[in-house]
């Protein structure tokens, strides 16, 4: 009866040490099972005695055995043959007790049990295996416990922690700034732009796992195209162990997959250093993809979706067979939006009227070189292109330039333009939105932002009027007549002068 009493306080204190439940309160909405272990009688004085296999819950033959076999705990149990024998090697070896649980949840009777949920459980007097039946679907499950019931009645709290996850993408101005932004939720980029993005997710309690899996899903719309770049990080140490691969949707987006069917392995780095994989452990993955023609402008932008598939259930190693498949839940999903722009120029002449025959060079100002360096010039000589708009598309926030680099024919050039492109969106992931466009030079607007639908479209309009040169004489006009009659009276005055000074000399 000592010995019992004495391995009462200690299944009670391997509770505590497991980490996974408590002698407390219920998580609110969870759902569990109690199977018996060992039935005990309850003596006047509290005490536990009479401990036997409870074998309407488990099964003793085969749980005696496989306590012998297994190749870490087994040689504690060579000798043991019945469940008071059991339980006082418990008692000598407390580092046991994870195992134990597990090794019983592997031999409980099938249909047993004893559901509950939030609240107080009845357990009658003697030793319980306590299992997570949570059907979760972003959360982890919990290591099954042991748990002794003295008295009756008894509650449990779940100490189980669940990853986070957060995806994140950097920002530029070209104009203005010599290195990207830090990792935020929103950004806008020049079509061409490789844009970097970065999947983190931080790792809960994942020592009870045998193995840990996690799986990064992601979620390019149509604008974005993958450069195949991905880099993986345990903490600051770059790691191999990842898998990555890219399916084109048939909506245009592409799907990114990067998987690790088990974080805990990724002990060393291609350098032979240890990394540690612990709870609060960060696990990220880091790549960028290019802005390509088909994004979206204005306020809609090109939004990206992405969620973290993890291991839920330490009760399960993986290891393939049907009755140990590793199961998964899914964090919820974070989403970040690339915005761009477009720049629209319509030439006109002094009444309005649509001008066709120039060309314009848009330019941007580099940061580094503080140079503005062209984008692309549109349109062409004697109209070739004979073009009246003239569009950008693609553009960023920055300080701009637009030249006139062919006038048409009849009328003068008009002055360079120069103006900052500004750009404001929202850092709040649950609210990510663009709240201003604008396009100025020295606090006057230079360009329109349109909006369509009280939302901004991200067109920004301008008109570029020419004005015509000064007008010169037609031929056969008037003074054009002039100057032939005043040569004709000329002409006519030098024959008269040259007849008059023949007759003199006669």
């Amino acid at each position: 009866m000592k010995a019992l009493k004495k391995t009462l306080a200690l299944l009670l204190a391997l509770v505590m040490l497991v980490g996974v439940m408590t002698v407390s309160a219920f998580a609110e909405d969870a759902s569990y099972k109690s199977y018996q272990i060992f039935t005990a009688s309850q003596a006047n004085d509290g005490k536990l005695g009479n401990v036997k296999w409870s074998t309407d819950s488990i099964n003793a033959n085969a749980m005696l055995t496989a306590l012998k076999n297994d190749p870490t705990i087994g040689a504690h149990y060579t000798d043991a043959a019945t469940a008071i024998d059991v339980a006082k090697i418990l008692d000598a070896h407390e580092e046991d007790a994870e195992t134990f649980a597990k090794l019983a949840l592997a031999n409980i009777v099938s249909g047993s049990g004893v559901a509950f949920t939030s609240g107080t459980t009845v357990l009658q007097p003697g030793y319980y295996l306590i299992v997570d039946e949570s059907n979760q679907t972003n959360g982890t499950k919990n290591l099954a416990v042991l748990a002794v019931s003295k008295e009756g009645p008894a509650t449990v709290e779940v100490k189980a922690t669940s990853p986070t996850f957060e995806k994140k993408l950097k920002d530029i101005n070209d104009s203005t700034d010599a290195n990207m932004s830090g990792w935020q939720d929103t950004a806008d980029h020049d079509i061409g732009d490789a844009v970097p993005f970065r999947l983190t997710a931080t790792l809960g309690k994942i020592d009870k796992f045998d193995t840990y899996k996690a799986i990064f899903h992601d979620t390019l719309s149509q604008g974005l195209t993958y450069n195949e770049d991905a880099k993986f990080y345990v903490g600051d140490t770059e790691v191999t162990g990842f898998t990555a691969s890219c399916t084109k949707n048939t909506n245009g987006s592409s799907t990114l997959t990067f998987a690790c069917n088990d974080i805990k392995s990724l002990l060393k780095n291609g350098n032979g250093q240890t990394v540690s994989v612990s709870q609060g452990q960060v696990v990220a993955v880091e790549y960028t993809a290019t802005l390509n023609s088909n994004a979206v402008l204005g306020s809609a932008g090109n939004p990206n979706d992405c969620y973290l598939e993890f291991s839920n259930n330490p009760n399960k190693s993986g290891s393939g067979n049907s009755q140990d498949v590793h199961p998964t839940s899914n964090t919820p999903v974070d989403e970040v939006i690339v915005y761009t722009y477009s720049i629209v120029i319509n030439k006109t002449d002094e009444s309005g009227n649509a001008l066709p025959g120039a060309a314009f060079t848009l330019s941007k100002k580099n940061q580094a070189t503080g140079n503005y360096e062209p984008i692309s010039t549109l349109g062409g000589e004697n109209g070739v292109q004979n073009l009246t708009t003239f569009t950008w598309t693609g553009i960023d926030d920055g300080e701009y330039k637009l030249h006139e680099a062919y006038t048409p024919k009849g009328y003068n050039t008009a002055d360079d333009i120069t103006f900052t492109v500004a750009a404001d969106h929202t850092q709040d992931p649950q609210q990510l939105v663009l709240t201003s466009l604008s396009a100025k030079e020295g606090g006057n607007t230079v360009l329109t932002t349109e909006m369509a639908n009280g939302a901004i479209n991200g067109l920004l309009t301008g008109t570029v009027v020419n004005e015509a040169g000064a007008i010169l004489p037609e031929t056969g006009g008037a003074g054009t007549t002039l100057i032939y009659v005043i040569g004709g009276l000329m002409l006519v005055g030098g024959g008269i002068l040259l007849v008059t000074k023949r007759r003199m000399e006669r």
